[in-house]
């Protein structure tokens, strides 16, 4: 057979060599070489052109659905080159509390021991936090920081991750169960131990303040229909009532009050005030401004209890010098400001030439600026009604709960309503 012949029935190979007792030896020689090649060349050159036809056509075709693997990938890519959130949230790690976006005021007080419920003025907050009025001042809502001691999350996190009650350092005043599962902590950051600021630092390494100002409503009487239209900045003062409050060796090192220390914080919070009367003398109230300052002696009766004699009277004289320096600084700003004494109907001193007595929430007057002897620890309002102090007054009988918590309104929680204070 003619090599020719041969290339020409090259795919007779098998044939041949079932008939080789017909066939001379060159012949079957060739159909033993055809049938390796077979083998060797086209049969795997047939399979790989079939895995390329099909390769190709999965990538010029659009898949209708995804797989979980896919989805996963995409997303990875998604989040690292677009820094675009997740299509698919992974799956929530067991024991870990499911955190809601957002949570309302009946929330809010489900984690409040039911003797710290503001209750006279429940129904009113409720409409309140439903209102475009709380819409408008929820807005308001500022957050003036200490930025030499505090990044912007630090302040915002100090803001945010506040216990609902804390009265002088006591045990089971709210329910941390709830707190947690609502919020995903059961401390605040100055008595939590795992609260870190940015710097790797404790919280109660330093005072670290954090005030809130905002306008809101207050109700006379609380759960009435009457109600003025205020501006509010709480304040919180150095809590030295207990040696178990986190600041308390901050201040109380050498066994003895820091004159030094104290008087800074105090000049400090005072600096607090006299900025939150220039950002919003003329503009509060949609630009009605503010009529009046209403002080108060923050930090001055309770915070002063775990001290001596001596050192609460060093304490009470730094606050009576700063507050001169802070009147003297204003005088430009012709401004009435007052200073409410709400412990005692006669005090035995006089702290300032314009004193008001008895009841904050029927003392103050539409379109006072109103400053409050916050908790460091506590929401706004603290123990509200069961409280007997200031600040529980304007839990009482205002809606700070709702314009100044970063739970309830969402504003807080952004650094545009940070500003710092050095």
């Amino acid at each position: 057979m003619k090599i020719l012949e041969c290339c020409a029935s090259y795919f007779n190979g098998f044939n041949e060599i079932a008939n080789y007792k017909h066939n001379d030896n060159k012949t079957n020689a060739l159909a033993v070489l055809k049938i390796c090649s077979y083998l060797s060349l086209i049969i795997p050159f047939a399979f790989l052109a079939l895995y390329g036809a099909a390769s190709l056509y999965g990538r010029v075709t659009k898949k209708e659905n995804l797989s979980p693997q896919d989805i996963n990938v995409n997303n990875q890519v998604n989040k690292i080159i677009f820094n675009n959130d997740p299509v698919m949230q992974p799956s929530p790690v067991v024991n870990e509390p499911v955190i809601p976006l957002k949570v309302g005021l009946s929330d809010v007080l489900s984690a409040y021991d039911t003797h710290f419920v503001p209750k006279m003025n429940r129904n009113n907050l409720e409409e309140y936090g439903k209102s475009e009025d709380y819409q408008r001042h929820a807005k308001t809502a500022r957050i003036y920081y200490n930025s030499g001691q505090l990044s912007e999350d630090d302040a915002l996190k100090i803001v945010y991750q506040r216990e609902p009650t804390n009265i002088a350092m006591g045990s089971d005043q709210y329910n941390k169960e709830m707190l947690n599962k609502l919020f995903g902590y059961e401390q605040g950051v100055f008595n939590d131990a795992n609260a870190k600021k940015a710097d790797g630092t404790s919280f109660k390494d330093l005072p670290n303040t954090a005030a809130v100002y905002s306008e809101t409503y207050l109700w006379d009487p609380p759960g009435g229909i009457n109600k003025k239209e205020i501006a509010c900045l709480s304040l919180p003062a150095p809590a030295l009532d207990s040696p178990n409050q986190p600041h308390y060796e901050y201040y109380m090192e050498t066994g003895q009050l820091d004159a030094q220390k104290y008087d800074d914080e105090m000049g400090f919070l005072f600096r607090i005030i006299e900025k939150v009367i220039r950002d919003n003398k003329n503009k509060a109230f949609d630009g009605k401004g503010i009529n009046r300052v209403v002080l108060c002696k923050f930090g001055m009766v309770s915070f002063l209890e775990a001290l001596s004699p001596e050192d609460r009277k060093i304490a009470q004289e730094a606050f009576k010098d700063q507050l001169s320096f802070f009147l003297f600084r204003i005088l430009d700003l012709n401004m009435d400001v007052v200073m409410s004494e709400y412990s005692m109907p006669t005090p035995k001193n006089t702290w300032h030439d314009k004193m008001i007595f008895g009841d904050i929430i029927k003392s103050a007057q539409e379109n006072d600026l109103v400053i409050n002897a916050w908790n460091p620890h506590s929401a706004p309002g603290n123990g509200n009604d069961f409280d007997k102090s200031f600040d529980g007054a304007m839990g009482k009988g205002s809606g700070i709960l709702l314009t100044q918590t970063g739970w309830l309104n969402e504003n807080l929680k952004s650094k545009k309503s940070l500003v710092a204070v050095s």
